[in-house]
């Protein structure tokens, strides 16, 4: 498999702004690698022509999340987003328009943030465990004796889509509807009409659940955070409300969905791995956090703005205020000053450095521990049950999701026992 850190200088020379986005499908950690080339800021040009700052430097971004200099509020740190003087694409204002904990700077971001961090708990998460193992344990029982299937849509989607959808008191019959629609706000490879499309589903399927859960409460996360919004001292509007309850959706569902797929893909081609999990030689949590580095689900989520004027001392790159930033996770993981001249392998083993796949600072992903608990639980009960199994496929045949935004493949083909016990396609 091809390494991450061989894109040549001289596949992106003459290319600043670098094009990010420009072959839907490609390799995101081979687009990196080029723009690392370019340096550990460099600018780069959106598919709707929006030029950014993309940062691939694991140091620098880790400074800029947690500096107070550093916003994901557009209306207040975006001018020329705020006055309608940048042409922003529907995708990218799908990102950065709503008013949630993601984008929010502050007092305002604490304020929407509590309380999600608070039905995010590692008490609430250990509480979920239970009906972790029964979603896992329903789905293995589904597709055992198959000889074959797609590990995304049998297995790897729905786990997180169980999850948080009884998490948020959807029914069953509007499962599938939510995650085809939240899944298209991550196309970046969409036509406006497209995003559009995807943003105006959402919408209205958010909108029926908020008027259905008002109507008849439950206890459920949506009915938490319609009781919170209808406090009279709660500062929280219906609209405020939507876009976290949209946030919560494609968060906990898409993210986790690529993290459990990619961490199936990273074991059945490192056949020496997988042997070291199930002689009990390495633990889950340790192949999660190193797929979680190596490969992570995220791509680079918009947007970061500059608050005002700033140089980074250690990197020597100047900011301007209103200036939009990208930070690139998944670069960030291959980053060999973070992660070692080894950074491109894949070993469950290395000593541990700290990864972004969550992010840092006040945006730290507060789904952090339901996410962990569910890909390592997801991919050791899967290997427990399907110990032999394989890529019904090259692993270069794999095809990646057409996003920036998202890492991760759209079919894993998986065999689901095969003669040798550890074998690689």
């Amino acid at each position: 498999m091809e390494s991450a850190q061989t894109g040549t200088a001289a596949a992106a020379a003459g290319r600043c702004p670098f094009p990010v986005g420009l072959r839907p499908g490609r390799d995101p950690l081979q687009e990196a690698a080029e723009i690392r080339q370019l340096g550990v800021c460099p600018m780069v040009t959106l598919p709707g022509g929006l030029k950014v700052r993309a940062v691939v430097d694991q140091s620098l971004a880790r400074r800029l999340l947690t500096s107070k200099l550093i916003s994901r509020d557009a209306r207040r740190h975006w001018p020329g987003y705020r006055e309608g003087i940048i042409d922003v694409d529907a995708i990218t204002d799908n990102w950065v328009g709503t008013e949630n904990a993601l984008n929010s700077y502050g007092p305002e971001h604490r304020r929407f943030r509590a309380p999600i961090a608070e039905a995010l708990s590692r008490k609430r998460v250990s509480e979920m465990v239970p009906v972790i193992e029964e979603v896992v344990a329903g789905l293995l029982d589904r597709i055992d004796g198959r000889e074959a299937v797609d590990a995304v849509e049998a297995f790897a989607t729905q786990v997180p889509l169980l999850v948080t959808t009884r998490l948020l008191g959807i029914e069953s019959q509007r499962r599938a509807a939510f995650r085809n629609a939240i899944g298209g706000l991550f196309d970046t490879g969409a036509s406006a009409a497209e995003a559009a499309g995807h943003q105006a589903t959402v919408g209205a399927l958010l909108q029926e659940l908020i008027e259905r859960k008002r109507a008849v409460p439950g206890d459920d996360l949506t009915s938490d955070f319609i009781r919170e919004v209808d406090l009279a001292d709660s500062g929280l509007s219906d609209q405020q409300l939507h876009d976290q309850l949209k946030l919560f959706i494609a968060a906990g569902i898409e993210t986790t969905v690529h993290g459990i797929g990619t961490l199936l893909v990273n074991l059945m081609t490192h056949p020496e791995q997988l042997r070291l999990l199930l002689t009990r030689e390495a633990t889950w949590e340790e192949a999660c956090e190193e797929s979680l580095r190596y490969r992570g689900p995220i791509g680079a989520v918009p947007m970061r703005f500059v608050v005002s004027d700033f140089t980074d001392a250690e990197s020597k790159q100047d900011f301007t205020r209103g200036e939009p930033v990208l930070v690139f996770f998944g670069a960030a993981g291959r980053d060999v000053a973070a992660h070692g001249a080894s950074a491109d392998d894949f070993d469950i083993t290395r000593r541990q450095s700290p990864h972004l796949a969550f992010g840092a600072g006040p945006h730290f992903c507060p789904g952090a521990s339901l996410a962990r608990q569910e890909i390592a639980m997801a991919v050791a009960s899967w290997f427990e049950r399907f110990p032999h199994c394989s890529l019904a496929v090259d692993p270069s045949d794999l095809q990646f999701l057409p996003s920036w935004i998202l890492n991760g493949y759209v079919q894993i083909p998986t065999r689901l026992r095969t003669e040798a016990a550890f074998h690689t396609a």
